[in-house]
This record gives structure tokens, C-alpha cells and sequence, in this order.
């Protein structure tokens, strides 16, 4: 039986460490069935590669041609190896829901992207959505911490980021799953 496990985030979890083994490892987890595909469209960072690019090619059809490759390499993978391991969180993450005018548009892009995943997974006889997500007000302190470090958030006091950031979204993220 042919597994896929689909790793999806949520971000500030531990996303790039799971990535950054999966990646240094993928020769001994490929001797042990485990499939880690990883084609030329593929997100590359300096601390190894996810599947981000695929992620953002489902939201945004034909912007890279990371699709119809990892497609490909899903279907040997499928034929090949027992478990594929696939992680992006921008699988969780996006679209954002602050992109849309009504909550019915961003649903309606979120399952359209999920669609196009699914259909990409379809060689798999057995498909296991893995999810970390973290304390909500620690993933907040986190996500600010981070954004002042890399200078996307200048000026902004952590209760103004908090006012716009703040509300609780794991349970309609993980709803669309």
C-alpha cells in the first residue's frame, strides 16, 4: 500500500527543523521506503528543501510549473516507495484570509487549492495530514518577534500587531483539511 504523509505546518511549530532533517536524511530515509521528492521547482533554503513552491503553485496555477513536475515524481514515488513524506507549511498557511472581501471567497480558494493538492495525491492509496500547531499566544510572540527581526514589521507595538493578528484561526484552517 502506497502512503503519502502530508506534513502542513502551522508555521513557528518547528516546520524548518522537520525540513532541514528530512532533506539531510533523504538518502537513509530513501534505503528505508520513505520517499522525500524534491524537483527543480521545489523551495530551496539554505537550510533545506520543502515543498513551499508546490504549495504556491496549487494557489496560483501555471506560476512555476512546480505542479505538473512534483506530480510526476509524486507518481514514482507512489509506484516505488511505501510512505512519501511532503512538507510545506504554506499548505496551512495560505491563501490568507485577509486577501479575500468574504470569508465564502477565501473558502472558496482555499478548497480550490486543496482540490488541485488531492488530485496531485491521488496515486496514494492512504493519505495522513500532519499538523503541529502551537499554544495561540506564544505562536503570536513568536510571529512578532520574528517580523521585527526581519524589519516586515517597523513601528508596530506588539498590541497593535496583536489587534490585527490576534484572533484564534486553527480551527477554520484545520476545518478546509
Amino acid at each position: 500500500m502506497s502512503r503519502a504523509i502530508l506534513h502542513i505546518g502551522a508555521g513557528k511549530t518547528g516546520s524548518t527543523a522537520i525540513q532541514y532533517f528530512l532533506a539531510h536524511n533523504a538518502e537513509a530515509l530513501d534505503r528505508l521506503g520513505f520517499g522525500y521528492p524534491i524537483v527543480g521547482a521545489a523551495s530551496t533554503r539554505r537550510d533545506g528543501p520543502n515543498h513551499n513552491r508546490l504549495a504556491y503553485d496549487l494557489l496560483e496555477p501555471r506560476r512555476s510549473g512546480a505542479e505538473r513536475a512534483m506530480a510526476k515524481a509524486l507518481e514514482r514515488s507512489a509506484k516505488d516507495k511505501p510512505v512519501t513524506l511532503l512538507s510545506a507549511e504554506v499548505f496551512y498557511m495560505r491563501p490568507f484570509e485577509s486577501e479575500f472581501d468574504t470569508a465564502d471567497a477565501y473558502l472558496a480558494a482555499k478548497e480550490a487549492a486543496l482540490d488541485r493538492l488531492f488530485a496531485l495525491l491521488e496515486p496514494f492509496e492512504r493519505v495522513d495530514v500532519l499538523c503541529y500547531v502551537r499554544r495561540h499566544d506564544r505562536w503570536i510572540e513568536s510571529i512578532y518577534n520574528e517580523r521585527i527581526k526581519t524589519g516586515r514589521e517597523r513601528g508596530t507595538t506588539f498590541a497593535e500587531f496583536v489587534a490585527r493578528y490576534g484572533r484564534g484561526h486553527y480551527l477554520p484552517q484545520l476545518d478546509a483539511w
